[in-house]
Order: C-alpha cells, then structure tokens, then sequence
C-alpha cells in the first residue's frame, strides 16, 4: 500500500470533500467512519465524497451493500465478520483489532489489512491508553506483514513505525477550530505526514 490511511471525522463536516479528494488522489487511503449517521445522510455524504476522490482509495465502514453499490474500493468490517466478508471478496477487507490475537487471526483469514491499536495514546480518543510495547509490536510484524499501526500516529512518531504496512491518522491530520473544519491546514497536516511516510518507506507513487 502506498501512503497512508486517513480516517475520517466521526460527525460531517462541510468541506470534507476537498480533504479526501487530496488524499486519495496521492494515492492513500481514506476510510469513511461515520457511526452516527442515518443511511440517508451517509448515502448523501458518499455521494459528494466520490464526486472528485478516487473510488479505489477508499473504504466504507460496515455498510457493505452501500460500498457495493457505490462501487468503492473496500470494506472496513467488523473484527467478527471478517472471515464472511473475506470469503465474498470483490474488494479490500480490513478490520480492526486490539490484541495480537486479534491480529493474528486477521491476518490468517486473508484480511487486506488490519487496523492494531491503540499503538500510541489516542490524539482524538481521551484516555485511550498505549496497549503494546515496541520490541513485542517488532516482533509481531516481522511475522505477520499487513499490520497497519492505529492510535496516537503523528509526524514526530513515523520513524518507530517504519516496520508496519502502512499508518491510519484520525487527528493528526483533521484539523477542526470550534465548530469548522479547517481544510486547508488539515490538507497541510496530511501532505506533511504522508510525504515523510513514503520518504521513510521508499515509497514512490
């Protein structure tokens, strides 16, 4: 995977089009995560989203049917309904976990990816606490090769990172002032991490 995963806000905000229409035209990955919208507001959402982005480089979370639909390039599931969504494939599966275990199984039932976390403490979740230590976490992905780091991933954190497939970034690329959403610093923010990413990966798109 080049560059890295971007999670969306879990509220709308006006403006997020131009954000993700940026990331996933550099060739990273936004996963839309919307917990709180009715299947009204998410369809409409989509539907302005994949205006300008690029349909491949994104994910829906859980509605698979809409995903479908839609014609996106992945399905973000359930730890445990993973291995019915991987057997059904004609997209990108991912999931999230939150143990090795976890982790393990994913990767065993043929997952494109999985989320681990929290890796970091949480920017955007208050008291969501580092789970794992570093020489475990080396181990862990020197074994299993599709791990994506979640939780407290910033830019003066990317050099410890270097041995995961790939990043997912929530706050530290969403930059919200009060009640707006700055677009053009969070553009700022990703370009800034993702750049550095792909510099320390050896990416090149």
């Amino acid at each position: 995977m080049n560059g890295c995963i971007v999670i969306t806000p879990e509220r709308i905000y006006e403006g997020e089009e131009e954000v993700v229409e940026t990331i996933t035209s550099l060739g990273s990955r936004v996963h839309i995560r919307k917990p709180n919208s009715d299947m009204i507001s998410l369809r409409n959402y989509c539907d302005r989203i994949l205006k300008t982005s690029v349909k491949t480089n994104v994910t829906l979370n859980r509605e698979r049917e809409l995903a479908m639909e839609l014609g996106i390039g992945g399905i973000h599931t359930p730890f445990a309904a993973v291995e019915n969504n991987c057997k059904e494939a004609s997209m990108l599966v991912s999931c999230s976990t939150h143990s090795f275990e976890e982790a393990q199984r994913a990767d065993e039932m043929g997952v494109s990816y999985y989320f681990l976390s929290p890796i970091f403490d949480s920017i955007s979740k208050q008291g969501y606490l580092r789970n794992f230590d570093d020489s475990s976490l080396r181990e862990f992905t020197s074994r299993y090769h599709r791990c994506v780091a979640l939780g407290g991933v910033e830019f003066n954190r990317l050099e410890e990172l270097t041995h995961f497939y790939s990043i997912a970034l929530l706050g530290a690329v969403w930059q919200i002032e009060g009640d707006k959403l700055n677009i053009s610093k969070s553009i700022e923010q990703f370009k800034k991490i993702n750049d550095r990413w792909q510099e320390l990966k050896g990416y090149t798109i």
